[in-house]
């Protein structure tokens, strides 16, 4: 997921909300299976990590 952070932030430009990463890996959310219903936490959760990483 950090990977998929980071993808988002560079084509974003440093910042933004990171859906474009939804729409990239559409097809490898839904065949995870749970992964599908959880990728906004688990999005959210590498974003903080990168963050806590950083300092």
């Amino acid at each position: 997921m950090k990977l998929w952070v980071i993808e988002a932030l560079k084509y974003l430009g440093g910042a933004g909300w990171l859906r474009m990463s939804v729409n990239k890996y559409e097809q490898e959310l839904k065949a995870s299976g749970s992964m599908l219903y959880t990728w906004q936490y688990d999005l959210r959760w590498a974003a903080q990590q990168l963050r806590n990483e950083k300092n």
